[in-house]
């Protein structure tokens, strides 16, 4: 139980680090389709929330069996992430702390991931990607 919690939490870092090699959506391009009604309300939330989850993907970490949004709102702010959004996240983080905590009282020899550890290798794989677009490999 505290794999498939603690994996949860994660995807927010594992979602985040995956795009990284994505090509961004333009402000403009995104406008256009707003205006041309492609997008529905929700599909915007959406979007919305996955952009402040990849901004605030390397702010994720594992203090002894917790994990924290090392960033305060003010700073997400500056990052452009939406301060409900920020809020949001901030909740599901202090929930899935308290679900892990549950299961480790339960069973303390589980052992939590470490995000940062998560974020530091997926985005070595996505720089040698890049690498080897560039030359050809």
């Amino acid at each position: 139980m505290i794999r498939t919690i603690s994996l949860m939490l994660l995807s927010l870092v594992l979602w985040s680090c995956t795009a990284m090699d994505r090509e961004p959506v333009s402000t403009s391009t995104v406008t256009a389709d707003v205006s041309l009604g492609r997008f529905s309300k929700e599909e915007l939330a959406l979007q919305a929330k996955k952009n402040a989850s990849l901004q605030l993907a390397r702010y994720v970490k594992l203090v002894g069996n917790e994990y924290v949004l090392d960033i305060t709102e003010a700073d997400a702010a500056k990052l452009g992430v939406d301060p409900v959004i920020y809020q949001e996240l901030q909740r599901e983080v202090d929930g899935n702390n308290k679900l892990m905590a549950a299961e480790l009282a339960k069973d303390s020899t589980m052992k939590l991931p470490d995000p940062q550890a998560i974020v530091k290798k997926l985005e070595n794989y996505n720089n040698e990607k890049v690498r080897k677009r560039s030359t050809g490999i």
